[in-house]
Formats: structure tokens, C-alpha cells, sequence
């Protein structure tokens, strides 16, 4: 069975049965939907602004490496949920 999760409207999330969670998009391949990612919307929804991985860090509540949001941001560029804006630094935006 399946049930749909309250999430941001940027982030449509279905949970299978025992098999994870995956996005609902059509047109992206099905990432697993973490806490963590859940909370990198927020938090970028709330700055209303590109960020780069490094400010997303620094601003986090818990102490966990910059490989983690890296690898969590270069998913949700997968997805096509967050896209990279190119400048001085590599950011990344909602879409």
C-alpha cells in the first residue's frame, strides 16, 4: 500500500511497502527520500536563495560532513528537484 507524505510541493513522495520511499516524478529516476533531504528543501526554501553545499554546513543544527550534502544535493540534481547554478562557487537552487 501505498501513502503519500506531506512534503513541500517541490517534493512529491510516495512510500512503498517495506521498499523506501522514491520521488513521484515521471520524467526523474526514484531517489530515497531521507530526513536529511526532506530538511536541505526546508532549509533552501526558507533562504530563498541558490546555496553552496559548504553554507549548508556551516548552518546545520547537527555536525555532519560536507561529503554528506554533496552527495545528498548531487541526488536531488538527479532528480531534478535542485539545479547548480554556476558562478565563482557551484550552488544549487530549487528548480
Amino acid at each position: 500500500m501505498s501513502a503519500l507524505l506531506g512534503l513541500p510541493d517541490v517534493l512529491r513522495v510516495k512510500a512503498t511497502g517495506g521498499s523506501g520511499r522514491s520521488l513521484d516524478r515521471a520524467s526523474a529516476p526514484p531517489i530515497v527520500v531521507s530526513q536529511t533531504k526532506r530538511a536541505i528543501i526546508a532549509v533552501m526554501q526558507q533562504l530563498g536563495r541558490p546555496v553552496t553545499s559548504t553554507e549548508l554546513q556551516k548552518i546545520w543544527a547537527e555536525d555532519k560532513a560536507l561529503e554528506i550534502f554533496e552527495y545528498h544535493l548531487c541526488t536531488l540534481v538527479k532528480a531534478g528537484v535542485v539545479e547548480i547554478v554556476l558562478g565563482q562557487t557551484i550552488r544549487f537552487q530549487i528548480r
